[in-house]
């Protein structure tokens, strides 16, 4: 990343090319799991807020878009948070249905997701609701690993660290070419809009 008189400017994007800024986030929950707020609410409040997708990533559940697209403009994207052995929320960015929830390791459903042709994310590392959630042993362990939520809006009121750059950090120092996500992880009306994707 570099600045060109004050703004920055992408190493992956060709400056001849135009391009368009999509905001979107890709991590959240609606009633369907354990969120606070039905999909509708949801569509109709991302929408306002001029989003241009979204994911309903329900807690071991599949969302189907296709039930919730007639209710929108912006595009759905398929999405699930699977429920590792170990306690470990996982997001798995493109299923056509779930995984089985609290039977695979980590390493596992990365291996499915991406054997299935999707996008892995390892969610929120530095919560800490079961001891040994995400250790840097175990993200670097994880060969396959493509995407890391570096940033949680939820965590701002859970406890651990919302921020999760200085686990990105380590692994880019290591020579690894891993996404940063942030997101929401919305459950309640207080958690929407906080960060988000381009």
């Amino acid at each position: 990343m570099t600045t060109d008189g004050g703004r920055f400017v992408s190493p992956y994007l060709d400056p001849e090319r135009a391009c368009r800024w999509l905001r979107g986030n890709h991590h959240g929950h609606s009633t369907l799991s354990d969120g606070h707020e039905s999909p509708e609410q949801l569509l109709v409040a991302y929408e306002r807020a001029g989003y241009a997708y979204l994911a309903l990533s329900e807690h071991d559940r599949f969302a189907d878009p296709a039930d919730f697209q007639m209710l929108t403009t912006m595009c759905l994207l398929p999405a699930v948070e699977v429920t590792s052995a170990q306690g470990q929320s996982l997001m798995h960015l493109g299923p056509a249905h779930e995984l089985p929830a609290r039977q695979l390791t980590a390493v596992q459903i990365m291996n499915q997701v991406h054997a299935a042709g999707g996008l892995f994310v390892f969610d929120h590392p530095n919560w800490k609701p079961v001891p040994e959630y995400a250790t840097d042993a175990l993200l670097n362990s994880m060969a396959g690993l493509r995407g890391v939520e570096i940033y949680c809006g939820v965590i701002e009121r859970l406890a651990g660290k919302a921020d999760a750059t200085d686990r990105w950090d380590r692994l880019l120092s290591r020579g690894r070419r891993v996404w940063g996500h942030g997101t929401d992880d919305q459950h309640d009306v207080q958690d929407r809009f906080i960060a988000w994707n381009c």
